[in-house]
């Protein structure tokens, strides 16, 4: 059993410790990184909470899996524009893209930073199916309760 105490040190200032422990200060290694005990209790706290609250693991893996995969083979939209065999619709979409940014930055002083700099070649026609839904006579939507973001008007499907 831990219990938290209080020691004075030399100046008289009182440092909190825990009983069979480091003193909290020690937490954080030289590298400024967390020990693994204390991210691992937060991380396996909500896996099994997700996991009880009726989340599919299956789906929540797929997905991180295929947003990892999106992640990794994204290019610069300069560097994929260098290549000679793009076709010409493809390198008009990215060249306004670019076009966009600049006036963002340059005409509306917008901080445009890291966004839509690069480019992900998909080999399927949609990453993600979005599905929304409403009874025949009216648009008011049907919405979904998840236990991470609450209610959301949609469903997606990788």
């Amino acid at each position: 059993m831990r219990l938290w105490t209080e020691q004075k040190t030399a100046t008289g200032v009182q440092q909190p410790r825990i009983s069979g422990g480091s003193p909290p200060s020690q937490a954080i290694d030289q590298w400024g990184r967390l020990s693994f005990r204390l991210w691992l209790l937060p991380v396996l706290s909500l896996t099994v909470a997700t996991i009880l609250a009726g989340c599919d693991l299956h789906y929540f893996t797929h997905a991180a899996y295929e947003e990892g995969h999106l992640l990794c083979n994204r290019q610069p939209i300069v560097q994929v524009l260098q290549k000679p065999d793009l076709s010409p619709a493809v390198r008009q979409r990215l060249e306004t893209v670019l076009a966009v940014r600049k006036f963002a930055a340059d005409n509306l002083g917008l901080r445009v930073g890291g966004a839509y700099e690069t480019v992900t070649a998909v080999d399927q026609n949609a990453v993600v199916w979005v599905v929304m839904a409403a009874p025949r006579d009216s648009l008011t939507p049907y919405v979904w309760w998840f236990p991470i973001v609450g209610d959301v008007p949609y469903k997606g499907f990788f």
